[in-house]
């Protein structure tokens, strides 16, 4: 079931145009680093970022993306 309530917190009440394109409500769950920055310096600033903003279980991870 999906809609188009873009202020909805449900993830299965969102179309991927909506919460691709628009703002949302929609909770962060993980936050990919570039293997081209430091993790555990991006982590560092990224932990502090998030808990100023109150965001709370954000996984952090480094990407599995091929660094160029």
């Amino acid at each position: 079931m999906t809609g188009t309530d873009r202020f909805a917190t449900d993830w299965d009440q969102h179309e991927p145009e909506v919460f691709q394109v628009e703002y949302s409500l929609l909770p962060i769950q993980a936050i990919s680093v570039s293997p081209r920055n430091d993790f555990d310096e991006a982590k560092t600033w990224l932990e502090g970022l998030l808990e100023t903003a109150g965001c709370d279980d954000v996984e952090i991870r480094r990407s599995e993306l091929e660094s160029s």
